[in-house]
């Protein structure tokens, strides 16, 4: 009682939460002890999950609006890469970071490999190579332990 006192003065439990961190796991403690023993004090900590489910809609249709795109477009999609079709989640809108200009829709692993190559067509050229290398040697081995297992 003497927690929600404090942060009463302070302008409300939620707000002393997020300015206080070290202490959040205490307010959310205490939270619990008294919404558990039946009390009608009511303490939130951050934003409700309808709050954050709108605000996450919002921020989509704003990207989707830039690109000139639309939610059914996400949907019927399949990755332009592995034309795999995402589950659980949007396809990426994939832009080109010099021009700002739009690509296509890549599924989040796509999205996220070709930014680990920083876009360079290069370094994807020496990636296929690399694996393309040890493909080769692979199937060299195999082909070395079935000559040997034959004789």
């Amino acid at each position: 009682m003497e927690l929600i006192k404090e942060f009463s003065k302070i302008g409300g439990i939620a707000r002393a939460a997020s300015m206080l961190p070290e202490r959040r796991t205490e307010v959310a403690r205490h939270a619990a002890e008294v919404r558990w023993k039946g009390k009608k004090e009511s303490i939130k900590i951050g934003p409700s999950k309808h709050r954050l489910k709108k605000e996450k809609e919002r921020l989509l249709r704003k990207r989707l609006e830039k690109w000139g795109l639309t939610e059914e477009t996400l949907d019927m999609e399949v990755c332009q890469i592995c034309k795999q079709k995402p589950v659980n989640r949007n396809l990426c809108i994939d832009h080109d970071h010099t021009t700002e200009k739009f690509r296509g829709l890549l599924c989040n692993n796509c999205n996220t490999g070709l930014g680990m190559f920083k876009d360079s067509c290069e370094c994807l050229q020496s990636a296929i190579k690399y694996l393309d290398k040890a493909r080769a040697e692979h199937k060299m081995l195999e082909e070395e332990v079935r000559g040997e297992h034959a004789a």
